[in-house]
């Protein structure tokens, strides 16, 4: 046990260390604007994960999402005819195909985008 604990605080002291090096955000910024290639990269992957998902989100909240209220309304409308809207069944139903919808938009639209994201992303750092 003596021997964890004479280890644990040289491996604390330097982590400590570490992360107030990399604290340094100026130094950061300097390094980045020292270096043409890596200013690049960066603004290309802020604009690659800037437009792709917040275009996403943007689209999600404003077309999907609404389309999704408009053929799955969340309240019984008088026109429906009065012997649906007594069944709260139908109102139910109808907000756990929104849910589901949105979340199959989530699995096959965001999460592959943010995959081709990170491989792209890691190409470019690559070089």
């Amino acid at each position: 046990m003596e021997s964890l604990a004479s280890q644990a605080k040289p491996a604390a002291v330097l982590w400590l260390a570490g992360f107030l090096q990399a604290a340094r955000l100026h130094r950061v910024v300097s390094f980045c604007v020292s270096s043409r290639a890596l200013s690049i990269r960066i603004a290309q992957c802020f604009l690659l994960n800037g437009f792709i998902f917040l275009g996403s989100l943007l689209t999600l909240k404003s077309v999907v999402i609404p389309t999704l209220l408009w053929i799955l309304p969340e309240q019984c409308d008088q026109s429906w005819g009065q012997h649906l809207c007594d069944h709260t069944t139908a109102v139910a139903l109808y907000s756990f195909l929104r849910s589901g919808l949105v979340e199959i938009f989530y699995v096959f639209w965001f999460y592959p985008l943010y995959i081709f994201s990170f491989i792209i992303s890691t190409l470019w750092y690559a070089e």
